[in-house]
């Protein structure tokens, strides 16, 4: 049986966002992929082999303080999670999560590779279908619905889909009976109600008593990773030797916004033209961006000056 670990489950999301063009990836989502023991000492293993460093100079260059070993102690692996949902990370436990119909597609991806999830809870999201009047050949919330559908219709234990709060239409509630009768293991498919008619609520709640009527048997868990999961790199987070390369930038760029402010010059110095020539050929191409924007926005980032000069 094969079971995604923390990175993997990382990488996979992270490049899911990417494929999809979504703006920023969800705090709440990255706070259920966060590291755990054994995804944070596989990382290290495998950069002190890279580097041949021992793995204890990597953890004092990272800082791992008793507090932050605290907090991958007490992280549950996503992957063996039976409840998928996303706690807010700022403000009330009761307020709405928003991930936008394109985020929600990169979870919906993660979701397909976790073998013992039973319950898929969206309900605390904001509408899926607020862009909808927006879109042109965007992503509009009945795509989200169909590849929810699509994606729960192999699932091998998911049971429950919880989307209570969604505007859902005609169309998403003939994906939710189709999902019912190819799925007999889909017991119960939660939304409102309001503008779906009424007889096509009815066959769907015929085929969830149905479903639920029928004997679980035990699911066929995967003994392979997929394809998905093997085509990407088994880390996909800052290396302690990328978070240092960061740190050198940030301080630089501190020290020569800094200089520009002091001249009074710093609007005449952050120019496209002088960032590419500043040096951005001996820089790695990952990095380059970073330092592109650091020359761009030198004023204002020194005005919001972090309490730890560094990333992490």
């Amino acid at each position: 049986m094969f079971v995604p670990d923390q990175n993997q489950l990382h990488a996979l999301y992270i490049f899911r966002c990417g494929e999809l063009r979504v703006g920023k990836p969800n705090e709440e989502m990255l706070a259920l992929l966060a590291e755990d023991d054994w995804a944070y000492l596989s990382r290290l293993k495998d950069e002190a082999h890279e580097r041949g460093v021992p793995i204890d100079d990597l953890q004092m260059i990272e800082e791992d303080t008793a507090e932050v070993r605290q907090k991958r102690e007490a992280m549950v692996p996503l992957a063996m999670r039976r409840v998928l949902r996303l706690t807010p990370v700022i403000g009330s436990i009761d307020a709405l999560v928003h991930v936008g119909a394109r985020g929600a597609l990169a979870i919906v991806d993660v979701a397909r590779e976790l073998p013992f999830l039973e319950v898929l809870d969206f309900s605390n999201l904001t509408s899926l279908f607020l862009a909808d009047p927006y879109q042109c050949e965007g992503v509009t919330g009945n795509d989200v619905i169909e590849a929810i559908c699509r994606m729960a219709a192999t699932h091998p234990s998911l049971r429950v889909i919880d989307l209570a709060g969604q505007p859902i239409g005609t169309i998403a509630a003939h994906h939710f009976l189709e999902l019912l009768r190819r799925n007999r293991r889909i017991q119960e498919v939660q939304f409102d109600r309001d503008a779906v008619d009424c007889r096509l609520v009815a066959y769907i709640e015929r085929e969830m008593r149905h479903n639920a009527a029928l004997p679980r048997v035990p699911p066929v868990l995967p003994r392979a990773p997929s394809d998905s999961i093997k085509r990407l790199p088994v880390h996909d987070r800052k290396t302690v030797q990328e978070q240092q390369l960061l740190r050198r930038l940030w301080k630089q760029r501190l020290v020569w916004a800094t200089s520009c402010l002091w001249k009074g010059s710093a609007r005449r110095y952050c120019t496209p033209a002088r960032c590419r020539q500043r040096r951005l050929s001996r820089v790695p191409a990952v990095f380059a961006v970073t330092e592109y924007i650091f020359f761009f926005l030198s004023p204002a980032l020194y005005a919001r000056k972090p309490a730890r000069a560094g990333l992490s």
